[in-house]
C-alpha cells in the first residue's frame, strides 16, 4: 500500500508538471489571440457594429468586450 501511494503522488506530481509546462507554451498564444480579438473589436466599432453583436459572434460577454475595448484586458 505504501509504494501504492508513493507512485500515486509522483504521478499526479509529474501530471501537474506537464500541465503547466503546456500552460506555460499557450500563455503567449492566449494573449496573441487577446490582442487580434481587441483589434477587430475596435475595427467593429469603427465600422458601426454593436457590443453586443460582436460579442456573440466572438464567443465573449458583452463585458469581456467592453473591457477589451477600454484597453483593461
Amino acid at each position: 500500500m505504501g509504494n501504492d501511494r508513493f507512485r500515486d503522488r509522483a504521478e499526479i506530481l509529474k501530471a501537474l508538471a506537464e500541465n503547466r509546462r503546456v500552460r506555460e507554451e499557450t500563455w503567449g498564444e492566449l494573449i496573441g489571440e487577446r490582442e487580434a480579438l481587441k483589434a477587430l473589436l475596435i475595427r467593429g466599432r469603427a465600422a458601426g457594429l454593436s457590443v453586443t453583436e460582436m460579442a456573440r459572434s466572438a464567443g465573449v460577454s458583452r463585458s469581456t468586450a467592453h473591457k477589451s475595448l477600454r484597453g483593461r484586458r
